[in-house]
């Protein structure tokens, strides 16, 4: 690990990682279709598949059929999310290696990841699952919810880098993520969920803002169309948001795993951001 390389603070690390993933994103036009394709394609997924349960629902007076519907569209989401995310790391792996990217490329990628996605996807959903039947069981049940839920983020956040340059077996997938995170110190999380927040506060909180403002001033005739807008500008921004924080994942993933500097990233920021200061004295 280089000594002289010059450390700052978490959140300088933070803002000089945010503007180098929107650059790579922008520069990058192909990218760009693999954050739209994930809005698409889960959607998709998600009607097709809650839909069967919603016209037997209502034939049966169940709810039984609407609620296994909504779980296979929430599977099926996922697995469009984690598709397109799988097929975005490649591609951007390529961009940071100076190699030509191209939506087929990614998408050939993800293909050849498709059973473990399958995977990874189910797991996903049984997590999710598990978490919001914690939220329900009262205080103990929320924090257990909030614990368990930080430890998970943490253990997964490499996951897809994962996926895309190691292709373990679906049992070492969040074993192969802990052990980057290990190497590292685990300080790299905390940058990358502030990626996320920071997009989505930019672009979300205005919108609600003036939601609240018109509420307030009872204009009920345009907040109805106001909220749609609102709902799906917060939902593009999520997932160019998610898309940025990929972007800047892979980065990390590669600095953390190879000690190596993706094209158009500051080598000081990947290192705070992955060792912290802490790490960097002590490695000088």
């Amino acid at each position: 690990m280089d000594s002289d390389v010059t450390t700052i603070g978490i959140f300088a690390a933070a803002r000089s990682l945010l503007r180098s993933s929107v650059r790579t994103l922008w520069c990058n036009k192909p990218l760009l279709v693999f954050p739209a394709l994930a809005v698409v394609l889960a959607f998709v997924a998600f009607a097709l598949v809650v839909a069967p349960g919603l016209v037997a629902a209502v034939g049966t007076h169940s709810g039984t059929p609407a609620l296994i519907g909504a779980l296979g569209g929430e599977y099926a989401a996922l697995c469009a999310v984690v598709f397109c995310n799988v097929a975005l790391v490649s591609c951007a792996g390529s961009v940071m290696a100076g190699e030509p990217v191209s939506v087929a490329a990614g998408l050939r990628c993800a293909t050849r990841r498709l059973p473990l996605i399958f995977g990874w996807a189910a797991a996903l959903a049984i997590v999710h699952l598990v978490l919001r039947i914690l939220e329900r069981q009262g205080w103990i049940g929320r924090w257990l919810r909030r614990v368990l839920g930080a430890l998970w983020s943490f253990a997964t956040f490499f996951v897809v880098p994962v996926i895309v340059y190691e292709n373990p077996p679906l049992r070492r997938v969040v074993a192969a993520s802990l052990e980057v995170m290990r190497r590292s110190w685990g300080a790299s999380s905390g940058t990358a969920v502030r990626l996320l927040w920071v997009v989505v506060l930019l672009v979300g909180a205005p919108v609600f803002g003036l939601l609240v403002l018109l509420d307030q001033l009872a204009v009920q005739t345009t907040t109805d169309s106001i909220v749609t807008a609102a709902m799906l500008t917060t939902a593009v921004a999520a997932v160019i948001g998610s898309s940025l924080d990929q972007v800047a994942r892979t980065a990390l993933y590669a600095y953390a795993t190879d000690d190596r500097v993706a094209e158009g990233f500051d080598r000081s920021a990947l290192h705070s951001a992955i060792y912290g200061r802490r790490r960097a004295r002590l490695s000088a």
